[in-house]
């Protein structure tokens, strides 16, 4: 697990929070240089202290509203994978300087815990000046990369992540995509609605992608569209099925120069098939009303 837990603004925020983290002297800190801190020695504590400041701090970052200058983070393992204090260092530090490369940093162990872990202060503002922001998906690659570097070292470790991100779009984006999307089953020529006392005519048969259930449609023009967009089983397709309906349609009787009125007709019922893939929603040529997708 890596997360953050805190942060610092100020030259006297750092200063608290390595005080924090060496449990005011309790425990031995150690730079990202090798060097080792008992803060408990002044001199080591005023060596600590200007490790993870500059003097550029005390001129901008006076108070609370001040932009952070370190992060408090934590690093943990599984208490099965019994993870040695001194890999634990080793798999944070090369974790760290892999991907913030020019960031100072300072650790200390913690196991008096339920889960010992390693507390890293890691600033923010590189040696250049230039400041990290670190986001949820750099979170998710320092888990990554710290799992792999006890995995190097010989524990049996993996990584998760309590949120996958993009995930939920991900879902949603697939759950729209399979909206109104059918698999080919079959399709070919039999008694209408496989009925022997009625004519023969041509069908195919779908299977919903969203749950699995199946349906058989029935048309005139379905072999000469199956043959045309050259349709198999296994075909994924979309389609829009039209039946008879009634339409208002005008009936031109002219009388004194105007339109007299109107009587509604019935089409024929005709089965269309329009192709999509996954979220193109450019429209496909209208000369068919059928589109293949795939096969």
């Amino acid at each position: 697990m890596v997360r953050i837990t805190g942060s610092g603004r100020t030259p006297r925020g750092v200063k608290n929070e390595i005080n924090y983290i060496a449990r005011e002297g309790e425990l031995t800190l150690r730079d990202s240089e090798g060097k080792e801190y008992c803060i408990q020695e002044r001199e080591e504590r005023q060596q600590s202290y200007a490790f993870m400041t500059d003097q550029e701090d005390k001129q901008v970052h006076r108070d609370e509203s001040a932009p952070k200058l370190v992060h408090n983070m934590v690093f943990s393992s599984p208490n099965v994978a019994s993870v040695s204090e001194a890999d634990a260092f080793k798999a944070v530090e090369t974790t760290l300087k892999e991907k913030y490369p020019d960031n100072r940093f300072i650790m200390a162990y913690h196991k008096d815990t339920d889960s010992p872990h390693v507390h890293v202060l890691l600033r923010i503002p590189d040696n250049y000046g230039k400041r990290i922001n670190i986001r949820k998906q750099d979170l998710r690659d320092l888990r990554e990369k710290f799992a792999g570097q006890l995995q190097k070292r010989g524990y049996n470790v993996t990584c998760t992540h309590q949120y996958q991100f993009g995930l939920k779009s991900e879902l949603k984006r697939e759950h729209d995509r399979q909206r109104g999307l059918y698999e080919v089953v079959k399709f070919g020529r039999a008694s209408y609605r496989f009925n022997p006392k009625k004519g023969d005519q041509n069908y195919i048969t779908l299977r919903t992608l969203k749950n699995k259930t199946e349906v058989t449609y029935w048309g005139v023009n379905l072999a000469e569209e199956i043959e045309r967009e050259q349709i198999k089983p296994g075909s994924v397709i979309s389609f829009k099925k039209e039946g008879p309906r009634r339409l208002k349609c005008l009936n031109w009787i002219v009388r004194e120069n105007r339109l007299a009125g109107h009587r509604p007709i019935e089409t024929t019922g005709a089965l269309k098939i329009r192709g999509r893939w996954g979220l193109n929603l450019n429209p496909f040529r209208k000369k068919s009303s059928w589109t293949h997708l795939s096969s």
